[in-house]
């Protein structure tokens, strides 16, 4: 998992984990995929993230790297101005 910052959270349960907490920081986390395209392996996506926290909404692209049809990365991209995602999700964990 790797946010429009280039910072990463590794890992399978890692990921489930921190997928879980984002989920628990925003139920109302939306992604809307408006195109999808194929480039070397990986899938491209371009869209919107709707979110009660207002640093995570706005437009987005997303990289997905599949592996035996599994994805084994995500990645974000978003404005500057977006949240950092995983330094988000780790003060999160710290104030539970």
């Amino acid at each position: 998992l790797i946010d429009n910052f280039g910072e990463r959270i590794e890992g399978r349960d890692a990921v489930v984990e921190a997928t879980r907490q984002l989920l628990s920081m925003d139920p109302d986390l939306n992604l809307r995929i408006d195109t999808i395209a194929e480039h070397a392996g990986d899938m491209l996506l371009r869209g919107h993230a709707s979110a009660s926290i207002p640093e995570l909404a706005g437009p987005a692209m997303w990289r997905a790297a599949l592996e035996k049809g599994l994805i084994i990365c995500w990645q974000s991209f978003g404005p500057d101005q977006q949240a950092h995602l995983i330094d988000m999700l780790r003060g999160w964990a710290h104030k539970k």
